[in-house]
């Protein structure tokens, strides 16, 4: 009798499954761009392993929540093969999806690329977050190029599947549960997005490919007065320019022979940029390096300095934070009898609360604060890749997130940042 009911039970749940469609069907899928305003009509881009006339489409946050369920006919196709990491797969299913409903936020379809709602117009958030759409797509090897296969490519759209920015996920769900408003953007909306509407923009993860474009309205932005949080290291390495759907970075500055100087696609490290990355935030991977790597320092940050913003956190001088690092962003230090401070004549203030030893002769990681003038915002920069991912899950993670809740506070409220 036992046996029966059991049957029956699995013959409801195998019959009830296969009328919303086989889960596993759905291969990759792609938006067909990475950001939306509020009041457009997204397109996924899909495809299948056989054809279903109820193909379930779950849409998912941050977080992996469910949002909404769809289905649709789906068809399987070939899809291109021409040069995929620069034309795109073309797949040819293509489901429509309304956000009218959706708060700003990042969003994405189950096995699907990632992608964000923009603000509304009547957002009254303070906070604006930049998703580092660039870097993931550098790093996207789908198609079987990217900015770092052997066989480089110099060209990447971004309609092909890809996935989250590894450095930034653990930040971002994290941040979803936080009583802060928070809208969203990606990189390229960094163009031009109006962001003086915000007290403070963070920048997450692993933030490398820049424009001059996002870099001028990011400057202008400190200099009004908005504040930045950079929770990301190895930022603002690479010029980068756009074409229609796609990312332009030779990485070469004879390749890129038909671009001029100032929009090449070199690192922002190099003189003939005329475009100093400490400039902009205080620091630069020029100046720090690779922290995994063999060296003498302490795989996180030695603290220094007794900032306020340590307040709660049970963080004090001669702790060390760890956060394992890939790639440091440093500043110059001069060390007066034994005590480190920032050499940057391109602020007016700035303030080292701790630092670790990369791989190089004389280079470090570092974590400061930064002001360019009376007028300007205020600049805070952790230096690491691995801040919202290793530091978020790590053996500091409790200090790591309470301290960076108190960076996004502090500012918001003006609650001082630095000790005189």
């Amino acid at each position: 009798m036992m046996k029966h009911k059991i049957s029956i039970w699995v013959i409801g749940l195998a019959f009830l499954l296969g009328s919303c469609g086989d889960h596993n069907n759905f291969l990759k899928g792609y938006m067909n761009q990475v950001s939306y305003n509020p009041n457009d009509t997204a397109q996924l881009f899909f495809n299948v392993k056989k054809q279903n006339e109820n193909e379930p489409l779950v849409l998912l946050d941050v977080k992996g929540r469910k949002i909404k369920s769809f289905a649709t006919k789906a068809t399987p196709s070939k899809s291109n093969k021409n040069r995929v990491w620069m034309n795109s797969p073309k797949y040819k299913n293509v489901f429509e999806l309304s956000l009218a409903d959706l708060q700003s936020g990042i969003y994405y379809f189950d096995r699907s690329s990632p992608f964000i709602v923009k603000p509304h117009k009547k957002s009254e958030s303070k906070v604006l977050i930049v998703y580092p759409s660039n870097t993931v797509n550098a790093y996207n090897r789908y198609g079987g190029r990217s900015a770092y296969t052997d066989k480089k490519a110099d060209a990447l759209t971004f309609q092909r599947p890809m996935g989250f920015d590894k450095y930034s996920l653990p930040f971002l769900r994290w941040m979803a549960d936080q009583d802060f408003k928070v809208d969203y953007i990606c990189d390229r909306d960094m163009d031009n997005f109006n962001l003086n509407k915000y007290k403070v923009i963070i920048i997450s993860g692993h933030s490398e490919y820049w424009t001059r474009k996002a870099r001028r309205n990011f400057d202008s932005y400190i200099n009004q007065g908005g504040h930045g949080v950079i929770l990301s290291g190895n930022t603002m390495w690479y010029q980068v320019r756009y074409e229609k759907d796609k990312m332009i970075v030779y990485k070469d500055y004879e390749k890129d022979a038909f671009a001029p100087d100032s929009l090449k696609t070199i690192s922002w490290g190099e003189k003939r940029l005329n475009y100093p990355i400490e400039e902009s935030i205080g620091l630069s991977f020029s100046y720090g390096g690779y922290g995994l790597k063999k060296d003498k320092g302490w795989n996180g940050y030695y603290i220094v300095n007794d900032s306020p913003l340590f307040k709660h956190t049970r963080i004090k001088v001669g702790d060390t934070l760890s956060v394992p690092t890939a790639e440091y962003d440093g500043a110059n230090l001069s060390f007066l009898e034994g005590v480190p401070r920032i050499i940057n004549q391109r602020f007016m203030k700035s303030s080292l609360l701790g630092y670790d030893r990369a791989k190089g002769k004389a280079n470090y990681g570092v974590f400061g604060v930064f002001k360019k003038n009376d007028s300007s915002g205020i600049i805070i920069n952790v230096g690491s890749t691995n801040w919202c991912s290793d530091g978020f899950k790590g053996r500091d993670s409790e200090k790591i997130k309470k301290l960076t809740y108190n960076f996004i506070h502090y500012l918001l409220n003006d609650i001082p940042v630095f000790t005189d």
